[in-house]
């Protein structure tokens, strides 16, 4: 971190420069400490400040609907301190699952009571909507078409969906946080201290009954605590 930042940080939120760290990693965001209390987020270019922004209306949900996230203390859109929007959260301290123990089955179980939580949270204004990637019919036509899928197999993909289409009950789109991965997930002790990283929210096109199978990153692999979580989430 520069000097004229590292200070002008320090001054607005009352903490020692020395006291102002850099979190390793991050890919949308500069992550700083803030003393012990606070934590700072950047966006690392332009192209990430939409999420930091999509983050300021949905962390406010997920915390009224009981969801364990840090709370926002300060969101700064005035690039008068930094050319940039910023966050300030309070600071969650434990580690994430990259460094940490493996967790047992019951962290599991709470990660998966916190994202029922938030499928069941109020939809907040501004919260973009994902319809799943759309109606998959028009791509299984064309690879058909074209001969890259063999014309008894496209029939049969078709039938499929068309009865997957009767078993998802018509309801309101329900918050998804979209990247569960391990990094987004604190614990300590085998408990779990926060999910945190809302950047990758959405609020699907489904029903609240499909949310549980959607809320995962699409890195996370199916261990067996995953399916822990689809189960009871769902």
């Amino acid at each position: 971190m520069k000097t004229p930042l590292r200070t002008a940080l320090a001054t607005r939120y009352s903490v020692p420069p020395d006291a102002i760290r850099e979190v390793a990693g991050g890919v949308a965001n500069r992550a700083y400490t803030l003393g012990d209390d606070l934590f700072v987020r950047i966006p690392r270019s332009t192209e990430f400040e939409q999420d930091l922004r999509k983050e300021s209306t949905v962390i406010p949900a997920a915390i009224a609907a009981g969801v364990r996230t840090p709370a926002i203390v300060d969101f700064d859109t005035t690039r008068t301190l930094i050319d940039a929007p910023f966050m300030v959260l309070e600071r969650v301290h434990g580690t994430d699952l990259v460094d940490g123990e493996p967790p047992s089955p019951s962290f599991w179980q709470e990660v998966g009571a916190q994202i029922a939580l938030l499928h069941q949270a109020a939809r907040p204004a501004g919260a973009p909507a994902d319809d799943g990637g759309g109606d998959p019919r028009p791509t299984v036509d064309s690879l058909a078409t074209r001969g890259y899928l063999d014309p008894s197999i496209a029939t049969w993909l078709l039938s499929v969906f068309d009865h997957l289409a009767t078993l998802i009950p018509e309801q309101e789109p329900v918050l998804l946080h979209g990247d569960l991965a391990q990094q987004n997930l604190m614990t300590h002790d085998d408990q779990l201290q926060a999910i945190i990283d809302w950047g990758d929210q959405c609020a699907p096109q489904r029903s609240a009954a499909g949310a549980a199978a959607l809320d995962r990153s699409p890195e996370q692999p199916a261990t067996r605590g995953a399916a822990v979580l689809r189960l009871v989430t769902a």
